[in-house]
């Protein structure tokens, strides 16, 4: 029998895959900026994305939480991975149908909603928009009967699955989409198909994502989304189906509070200034998609088994201590997750900053300097550390916590819900323009981090600054952000070397400063032995598993 994937392998799938669709629709936003018109843009990545991800979050997320949190999973695994060595696997979980089941109404509710009431003028002036929004609404449908088979694809680590669906439904999405884009350019010339062609593209992405699972499961699979097997779903196991619609109200109050940015920008600005700021944000998002998401993911894996562990061994053993012991190491592995967060977040700051501002013209057009892009992108700087911490810290939390313990914090994000808008409306009221909802964004989350920590951390457990980057590392960061300022008087404002040469030597200069202080960092917090590396700064695990290789490779000859 194989072994079970570890938590790094699932993690790198997830960061490969993150990687491979983020460059794409890099790639793609590049061309769909000369393509497209600002207003088409900005309704394709604000509104309709809204829609979309309103429609799967809510119909889906509590679901998955549930799934991954049941008792029973730790059960069955051993049965699950023996499926997943023969390639047969395993029936999904009555629960993982319901989505299908919540989301028909949901999507039809609001869609309708969105194109007959929410959007404004402009936005349904638009050619095809009704028609764009009726074929998102049924590509939600759509991605939504591949849940059945995300759910055990995740449950049982097998990531490699979801890379290869993911990764090839973003690249014929990609294709889709600019495809149509360019057929209406060459027919029509104006635009006129730009919100079809991102429809197109969604359908595209939803069709081939359930056709790969479908062909890596069983076809027979798809046989199990009959209305007699929705309304069995609904009658599945009842502590599972209580704690999914506990975690679905938890989840409507989240996406209320993460989109909120989008919900202000789709209800009051026009739309060429939601395109200014999609494109910020798309820019932005790249790292956290690329790395913090998968790293959130997995976290959620991690600790839904230890909450499922801790639950049976308390079941059989009628002890505390074990549940004990398994909250301890999830602590543990939480506050590990976090000094390295922190740490980098540290050496990012250091050098994000400074050099943005270098790096932009080479990455947006004169037009898309003209906006407020430049400003937004300079605040999801400061963004990006904030949203790796609330990652960690919501994971812990939404993991392990109990059905009242979610019930409590569903009600601190209520609570806590006006710090968003009153801290954008002050800042704008200051002048700070859409750069507000950035920082008002920072604002919401560290009200959020500061719930998660007092139930991750209560008295007496463990101390913070365990995670806090060492003297070394804060020196060496301090020692680089006075050289970068140096560089960029000395060499950056030196006119009379030509301007790309310049920026070439003063990135190079950040660059090994960069090094110098990825290495204060790793050094000086004894990094290698609190991940649990063995040798010199880890080197000893390379050398292992590089051995475990090459001996693997020598048997299969």
């Amino acid at each position: 029998m194989a072994n079970s994937p570890s938590p790094l392998s699932t993690t790198s799938h997830l960061v490969f895959l993150q990687l491979f669709t983020r460059l794409l629709t890099f790639a793609m936003n590049r061309t769909l900026l000369r393509l497209a018109s600002t207003a088409a843009y900005g309704t394709a990545s604000i509104q309709f994305e809204l829609l979309i991800s309103t429609i799967l979050f809510l119909a889906r997320e509590g679901v998955r939480g549930a799934l991954l949190r049941s008792n029973t999973d730790s059960k069955t695994m051993s049965k699950e991975k023996t499926a997943s060595d023969s390639n047969v696997p395993s029936r999904p979980p009555l629960l993982s149908y319901l989505p299908l089941a919540w989301g028909i109404p949901l999507a039809v509710g609001t869609a309708a909603f969105y194109a007959l009431s929410w959007a404004g003028p402009e936005t349904r002036a638009q050619p095809f928009f009704q028609e764009a929004v009726a074929i998102y609404a049924v590509a939600a449908l759509i991605e939504l009967t591949a849940e059945p088979m995300h759910n055990v694809t995740m449950v049982s680590l097998r990531t490699q699955v979801r890379v290869r669906a993911e990764g090839l439904a973003i690249a014929c999405k990609t294709l889709a989409t600019m495809a149509v884009l360019l057929y209406g350019e060459h027919v029509t010339g104006d635009g006129q198909l730009a919100l079809l062609a991102f429809a197109a593209g969604q359908l595209t992405y939803a069709s081939t994502l359930v056709g790969v699972y479908a062909a890596h499961y069983s076809i027979t699979w798809l046989s199990d989304c009959t209305p007699s097997q929705l309304r069995q779903s609904s009658t599945a196991t009842t502590s599972q189906t209580r704690l999914a619609l506990a975690m679905t109200g938890q989840s409507l109050v989240k996406h209320v509070l993460t989109e909120c940015d989008k919900l202000i920008l789709a209800w009051v600005a026009p739309l060429t200034d939601q395109g200014g700021y999609a494109v910020a944000v798309n820019y932005g998002s790249l790292l956290a998609r690329v790395i913090l998401q998968p790293i959130e993911e997995t976290l959620r894996v991690h600790f839904s088994r230890a909450k499922a562990e801790a639950g049976n061994n308390e079941k059989d053993t009628s002890s505390a201590d074990v549940k004990t012991s398994s909250t301890d190491r999830a602590r543990r592995t939480l506050l590990d997750v976090l000094a390295v967060q922190l740490g980098l977040s540290l050496i990012f700051l250091t050098f994000a900053v400074p050099y943005l501002p270098v790096l932009l013209p080479f990455v947006l057009t004169p037009k898309w300097m003209a906006t407020s892009a430049p400003r937004i992108l300079q605040a999801w700087m400061w963004y990006v550390p904030v949203l790796a911490v609330n990652g960690s810290m919501e994971a812990y939390v939404s993991s392990l916590s109990s059905e009242s313990a979610l019930g409590a914090w569903s009600r601190y994000l209520t609570f806590a819900s006006p710090i968003f808008p009153a801290t954008a409306l002050g800042l704008y009221r200051a002048g700070f323009g859409d750069e507000a909802l950035v920082y008002a964004n920072i604002a919401n989350l560290a009200a959020r981090i500061a719930y998660c920590v007092r139930f991750a951390f209560p008295a007496g457990t463990a101390s913070l600054r365990d995670v806090l980057p060492g003297r070394a590392a804060v020196v060496a960061c301090a020692v680089a952000n006075v050289a970068i300022r140096t560089s960029a008087t000395f060499v950056l404002g030196n006119a009379a070397y030509p301007w790309l040469l310049r920026v070439a030597v003063h990135v190079a200069i950040g660059g090994c400063l960069g090094v110098a202080c990825v290495s204060a960092w790793w050094v000086g917090d004894n990094m290698p032995q609190r991940l649990g590396l063995d040798g010199w700064m880890g080197l000893g695990m390379m050398q292992s598993r590089l051995r475990r290789l090459t001996k693997s490779g020598v048997k299969e000859e």
